[in-house]
């Protein structure tokens, strides 16, 4: 009964973070808690078919942080594979790599300290997503041997810890003024930039040339105060001006 309640007092903790901060210092402690050294929450949405958003809280080296959005290595990564689509969690250790044909993936993360651990996502409406997976060097071997309590705790901690994640990540707008300055043709601009298109193509789209096209994307990035079009077209979504659907 006492673990049990040390339990649910660490899924409460979790929900009522108030920070990043303190937020990730929750996720650590149970990352400890259950043996392993790293954590990482990643909230990921998917705004359309070309561009999607990731947002990660994790106390990563800090020379493997890029590895976390490296889109090449998650087509890879039998752990990312596993987790794109299904909401079961996933207990993994090299033989998880080598069987995918990708032991030199595992033993480039190894030497960072990442040689085990455990991961699960959660799939929502609009194209949102939520990951968590805790590892280090915690001897496992598969999920057949893998504590079972641990496991039903884990699945707790993710379920407390998205909606967390969530109000931290993608936190509401409260005001659009800042985006009613933005004229038509700009806003023409983020949208297409949001699906891809490269100012070239934006260009084409909006007959006109590319110089041009390249300046509109410039004035709504100043408008946003946004230092690349990605973030503009981020803000722009945020303040509704930019529609997903």
């Amino acid at each position: 009964m006492h673990m049990e309640l040390a339990m649910k007092n660490r899924c409460l903790d979790v929900l009522e973070s108030k920070s990043e901060a303190a937020f990730l210092a929750q996720l650590v402690s149970f990352a400890n808690h259950l043996g392993y050294e790293f954590a990482a929450a990643l909230v990921v949405t998917d705004h359309s078919e070309t561009f999607t958003e990731f947002q990660t809280i994790t106390n990563a080296p800090q020379e493997f942080l890029d590895d976390f959005h490296n889109l090449e290595k998650g087509k890879l990564d039998p752990v990312s594979q596993h987790c794109k689509n299904r909401s079961s969690p996933i207990v993994w250790n090299v033989d998880t790599y080598s069987a995918a044909g990708v032991r030199d993936l595992w033993d480039y993360q190894a030497a960072h300290g990442y040689k085990t651990g455990i991961a699960t996502a959660m799939h929502y409406r609009k194209g949102r997503h939520y990951m968590i997976g805790l590892s280090g060097s915690k001897a496992h071997n598969s999920r057949s041997t893998y504590n079972h309590r641990a496991l039903d705790d884990f699945r707790s901690f993710a379920a407390y810890s998205q909606a967390a994640a969530f109000d931290l990540c993608l936190p509401p707008v409260t005001s659009s003024d800042e985006g009613s300055a933005l004229t038509s043709r700009e806003i023409d601009a983020l949208r297409w930039t949001m699906d891809g298109k490269i100012t070239k193509s934006v260009a084409e789209l909006m007959s006109t040339t590319e110089e041009v096209a390249s300046e509109r994307l410039q004035s709504a990035m100043r408008k946003l105060a946004c230092g690349t079009k990605y973030e503009a077209v981020l803000r722009a979504i945020r303040l509704g001006l930019v529609r997903c659907d």
